[in-house]
């Protein structure tokens, strides 16, 4: 696997006139069930090249419940103490991102303090959000946002991704601005 250096971004994905907005938070008309994904040697690696770019530990990773009406894509949130390396949250799944970020506090409240988003000190926690790629494919089945990655990969070879394709992962938020 190649060194992973910049994270490719996607602030667009966040703005709704935007295309790459209306093809990510696209949503199915059923129930998408996770158990019925076709799990991956790719998606695993994927997301494991996730957790440890940002120093998140496995029993910190979690993967949230299908419900009704939710995204074609999967989207994932990550809740970063900047204080305390051994306070860092994951949680992906085919909903809003704010319902990830619900999950990781609702199970995690002892651990983070509160239960709230709207609680959480943005000077003592960091929120990160994106897409992963669910066919694992470079986004193959995404026109707009694969249109987007290319455009970054000609600027940039450096973003995470191997050598041979686009990454099968980007983030659309950022509370820190762009920093890792």
């Amino acid at each position: 696997m190649k060194n992973h250096f910049e994270t490719p971004r996607l602030p667009s994905a966040t703005k709704s006139q935007n295309p790459i907005f209306q093809e990510v938070h696209a949503n199915e008309k059923g129930i998408v069930n996770p158990l019925s994904e076709k799990i991956t040697e790719t998606m695993e690696e994927t997301r494991r090249s996730i957790l440890e770019k940002y120093k998140i530990s496995p029993k910190h990773a979690l993967t949230d419940i299908p419900y009704a009406g939710q995204r074609k894509i999967r989207a994932f949130s990550i809740l970063i103490n900047k204080e305390d390396e051994n306070q860092h949250y994951y949680n992906e799944g085919h909903v809003p991102h704010v319902r990830l970020f619900e999950t990781i506090l609702k199970r995690f409240t002892e651990e983070i303090g509160v239960d709230d988003i709207l609680e959480l000190d943005l000077t003592k926690w960091a929120t990160k959000k994106g897409f992963l790629d669910p066919n694992q494919n470079g986004f193959r089945s995404f026109p707009e946002t694969r249109q987007a990655l290319l455009g970054l990969w000609n600027e940039n070879k450096d973003i995470n991704s191997p050598q041979e394709d686009l990454p099968n992962w980007f983030l659309s938020g950022d509370s820190e601005n762009g920093k890792k």
